[in-house]
């Protein structure tokens, strides 16, 4: 699994989240897990966006996919997620 990942503190209601880009072939987009028990996370939200109308990366023969690759929390909780083929994201969890 990739571990691009930004864990939030105590946000929101106390419990704590892990945000997590990619899964396996970076084709999975953006997923939050609720780490308050990290011996059993629980997936409380994914993004995973649409095919990219314009690809970023313009060597030939290159599929429309999205790729995400990294993913960035600030400290108000809002994540900014880059895609290779799709740019750049920025998603607020409401939990």
């Amino acid at each position: 699994m990739h571990t691009a990942a930004g864990e939030t503190s105590d946000w929101p209601e106390g419990k704590r989240y892990a945000i997590i880009s990619g899964d396996t072939a970076w084709n999975a987009g953006v997923r939050a897990y609720d780490i308050t028990d990290p011996y059993r996370p629980v997936e409380t939200g994914a993004l995973v966006p649409a095919a990219p109308q314009r690809m970023m990366d313009t060597r030939p023969g290159r599929p429309q996919v999205i790729q995400s690759c990294d993913v960035f929390v600030d400290a108000q909780g809002i994540i900014y997620s880059t895609d290779y083929n799709g740019g750049l994201s920025i998603i607020e969890y409401l939990g």
